[in-house]
């Protein structure tokens, strides 16, 4: 039974975020740096750190010591594109967000997303510095759009 009363957007919320952190688990040479889940959206910038391996591990994502079938995790040699990246953290989310609504296979995404090649210091601290303000950023344009 859902609560009325409850916010149910924190617990989606969360889910998209530990969805985030948990790339590190699937991905062997990936970094994470800046993240903001918005209500709509979410940001973030992902450094791949060369090649690499998937840690592939059959019916889950999380980097386990030993698989299900007690033998030890497989990796498989492969470049890790922000493609795949993106794609395994958007089918993580959904999937965690569709369990909180009870659902399979629901829509959470939309299949594309904007990406950008961050070419310096100075551009790392500008979409650094974004993504740390986007919420107040929305609060204040959710303000305006209220007058």
């Amino acid at each position: 039974m859902r609560l009325p009363e409850y916010d149910y957007s924190l617990d989606a919320k969360l889910a998209v975020d530990s969805a985030w952190h948990s790339v590190l688990d699937v991905f062997a040479n990936v970094e994470l740096d800046e993240f903001v889940v918005m209500p709509n959206h979410s940001h973030g910038i992902v450094w791949i750190m060369g090649e690499g391996a998937y840690r592939l591990h059959p019916g889950t994502w999380k980097n386990d010591d030993m698989r299900r079938d007690g033998q030890p995790p497989v990796c498989v040699e492969k470049f890790e594109t922000l493609s795949n990246i993106i794609g395994a953290f958007k089918t993580t989310a959904a999937t965690r967000i569709n369990k909180l609504r009870g659902v399979i296979g629901a829509p959470v995404w939309q299949k594309s997303y904007y990406d950008r090649i961050i070419r310096n210091d100075y551009e790392l601290e500008q979409i650094q510095e974004y993504i740390r303000n986007n919420p107040i950023k929305w609060e204040e344009d959710r303000d305006t759009r209220r007058v």
